[in-house]
C-alpha cells in the first residue's frame, strides 16, 4: 500500500504537506511522533531543506539537543549556507547547551538582518558573555523595531535580560544629569512629560514621536542638546515657552525595563512568568509574601512525596525537583543529603571493578561535597565524564564570579511557618566558587566523551525532567560496557530499565571496590553517610 508517508520522502512538496498535517492541533505526543518520523527520513539520507528545518525546529521545541539537532544543523549549513535560519538555531542550541562563545559569524548575521526576535536572541548571548551593556543596546533596538506591535514574549525576554543584569550589579538607575540614553521626567504647572534621549541614530522614529509612553529624540535634536547641556535634577528649564522642573532622570534601560515589567504584570500570563508582590503597607506585603512562600512550600512537599515513593513506586529524579539547572540541582541534592529526617536514595552498591566508570552529575557533586572527589585521581585513567559537563560548570563559575554580595538570596518558610532569608554573602559566594572550581579542576584531568543519542520512548517522556548528560552517560555505558556510577535511584533504575545488562554502581561501591579511601578514614566516611540517611535501594 502506497501512503503519503512513503511518497513524501521522494518529493519535497509532498513532504511539506505531510509535515503540515502533523502540525494541525499539534501537542507533545504528535511532536514526538513527527520528530521520530523526520528522523527516520533523515537517517535514510534525505536532506531536503524543509526536512532539515522541521527536524531542527521540532528538536528545539522538545528541548532535545542530545540527538540529531546539531547534525541536522551541520547538514543545513552545507546545503544552504550560513543564513538567518542556521544562525538563529545555532545560537539557540549553543545557549541551551551552555556553550558560550563569541560566534562572530552567526551573531553578525542576526544583527545585520534586524529581525526583532533574533536581536533579542543575540542580546541573550551577549548577556551570557557578561557583555551587559551591548546586550541592553541590542535588546532596546529590538523593542523599538516592535514599537507598533509589541508581543508578550518580547516583553518577557526584555525583562529577563534586565533581571540578569540586576543580579550581577551592573545597572544604573537614577542619574543627576541628562545624558545619552536617558529618560527625563519633567513637570510644569499643568502637564507631565517624559523625554527619551537616544544615542543610536539608526533607530527609526520622528523627533518627538511618542513610543513606550515617552517622547523620543535623537541626541543631535535641538531639544536633546538643550537638555543635556543645561539640565540637572531639580533644575527648572524652559522648553518652547513653558517652564518645567526636571523631577527624575532615569537610565533608558531602567525606564524600558519598568515599562515592559508593568505590561507583563498586567497580562494574564504574569503568574506563569513571575510572582509579583506589591509593596503596599508592611502587613499587606508580609501577607502576600507568606501566601507565595506557602504555595512554594506546598509544591516542594508534593514533589518530596513523589521522591519518597508515597505517590507511586517509581519515585522521581532529583532533577525533577530542581529543574535542569546544574547549580540548583546541586543545592537540592545536597539539601536532601543534609536534611536529617529525609533519606537520599541511591542504587545498590556493587563491589566489582569495572574497566571504565562514567560518573553521573549526582556522584560528582556528592563526592566533592564529602571531600573525596580528588581520591578518584588514583584511578584517573578509568574515569569518564560526559563532555558538556565542563561547559555547565564553567558557566556556573562565571556567574558566581559576577555575583555581588547580598544581591541574590532565597526566602523560604521554616517548619513553624517563619520566614527564613538566606542572602548570598561574600563568604558564601567564595565557598561556592571554591566548590565548583574543585570540580572543574577534576574534570580537566579526566577523559571526556559524548555520543549521538537516538530517540527512546522513556527518554522522550523524561525530556524535561533529567539532564541530557545522564542519558548520554547511560548510552555510553551500554555501548562500551562501562559502569554508570550514579547516586540517584531513579536514574539507576532508568538505566537498567532501558538496558537490562547495564552495569551500575553508586559512589560507595566505587570507593570500596577501587579502595579509594584509606582504612583510617573509612569509618568516619561511612558514619557520615549513615547520619545523613544515604540509603541503598534496589
Amino acid at each position: 500500500m502506497i501512503t503519503l508517508e512513503s511518497r513524501a520522502v521522494d518529493n519535497e512538496k509532498l513532504l511539506a504537506v505531510y509535515i503540515a498535517a502533523f502540525k494541525e492541533g499539534i501537542n507533545h505526543t504528535t511532536q514526538l511522533l513527527l520528530r521520530n518520523n523526520l528522523t527516520l527520513f533523515y537517517e535514510k539520507g534525505y536532506k531536503y531543506r524543509s526536512l532539515l528545518e522541521n527536524l531542527i525546529i521540532v528538536n528545539y521545541e522538545l528541548n532535545d539537543f542530545k540527538g540529531n539537532y546539531f547534525l541536522a544543523l551541520d547538514d543545513y549549513k552545507r546545503l544552504i549556507g550560513l543564513d538567518v535560519f542556521y544562525s538563529r538555531f545555532f545560537i539557540l542550541g549553543k545557549l541551551n547547551t551552555s556553550h558560550i562563545d563569541s560566534y562572530e559569524k552567526e551573531m553578525k548575521v542576526l544583527l545585520e538582518e534586524d529581525i526583532p526576535q533574533d536581536l533579542q536572541l543575540a542580546a541573550r548571548m551577549k548577556s551570557a558573555q557578561s557583555d551587559f551593556e551591548r546586550s541592553e543596546e541590542i535588546s532596546i533596538r529590538a523593542l523599538y523595531l516592535m514599537k507598533d506591535e509589541l508581543i508578550m514574549d518580547a516583553l518577557k525576554n526584555h525583562v529577563s535580560l534586565y533581571f540578569s543584569k540586576m543580579t550581577h550589579g551592573n545597572e544604573k538607575v537614577n542619574l543627576m544629569k541628562p545624558q545619552v540614553n536617558s529618560v527625563l521626567v519633567l513637570k510644569s504647572s499643568n502637564e507631565l512629560r517624559k523625554i527619551a534621549i537616544h544615542g543610536d541614530r539608526s533607530l527609526s522614529f520622528t523627533s518627538g514621536e511618542v513610543i513606550f509612553d515617552c517622547e523620543n529624540y535623537h541626541l543631535d535634536d535641538y531639544l536633546s542638546l538643550r537638555l543635556v547641556s543645561l539640565g540637572a535634577i531639580g533644575k527648572e528649564i524652559e522648553i518652547e515657552g513653558s517652564k518645567y522642573e526636571i523631577q527624575e532622570i532615569l537610565h533608558l534601560g531602567v525606564y524600558l525595563f519598568r515599562y515592559c515589567l508593568d505590561l507583563v504584570k498586567e497580562s494574564e500570563q504574569s503568574e506563569v512568568f513571575m510572582k509579583v508582590i506589591s509593596a503596599g503597607d508592611v502587613n499587606d506585603f508580609k501577607r502576600q509574601l507568606l501566601e507565595s512562600l506557602h504555595e512554594q512550600k506546598n509544591v516542594i512537599q508534593k514533589q518530596m512525596k513523589l521522591y519518597n515513593f508515597q505517590e507511586n513506586d517509581a519515585g522521581i529524579p532529583v532533577s525533577y525537583i530542581s529543574g535542569k539547572d546544574l547549580k540548583r540541582y546541586s543545592e537540592v541534592l545536597i539539601g536532601i543529603f543534609n536534611t536529617t529526617d529525609q533519606a537520599l536514595y541511591s542504587g545498590k552498591p556493587y563491589l566489582v571493578k569495572s574497566e571504565k566508570y562514567v560518573l553521573s552529575l549526582s556522584t560528582i557533586l556528592l563526592l566533592n561535597y564529602l571531600g573525596v572527589l580528588k581520591n578518584l585521581e588514583k584511578i584517573i585513567d578509568k574515569v569518564i565524564i560526559v563532555e558538556n559537563v565542563e561547559n555547565k560548570v564553567k558557566q556556573i563559575i562565571d556567574e558566581l564570579s559576577r555575583l555581588e554580595e547580598n544581591r541574590v538570596g532565597v526566602l523560604q518558610l521554616t517548619e513553624d511557618n517563619q520566614i527564613l532569608s538566606n542572602m548570598h554573602s561574600q563568604e558564601s559566594i567564595m565557598e561556592q566558587k571554591k566548590f565548583w572550581l574543585e570540580i572543574l579542576e577534576f574534570i580537566l584531568k579526566v577523559h571526556q566523551m559524548t555520543k549521538y543519542v537516538e530517540s527512546n520512548e522513556l527518554y522522550d517522556i523524561l525530556l524535561d525532567a533529567i539532564f541530557d548528560e545522564e542519558v548520554i552517560a547511560i548510552e555510553l555505558c551500554n555501548e562500551k560496557s562501562y559502569c554508570y556510577v550514579v547516586d540517584d535511584l531513579f536514574l539507576s533504575k532508568l538505566g537498567t530499565t532501558v538496558y537490562n545488562s547495564l552495569k551500575t554502581n553508586n559512589m560507595v561501591g566505587l570507593i570500596l571496590s577501587e579502595k579509594l579511601i584509606d582504612d583510617k578514614d573509612r569509618q568516619s566516611f561511612f558514619m557520615k553517610l549513615k547520619e545523613h540517611k544515604y540509603e541503598y535501594y534496589l
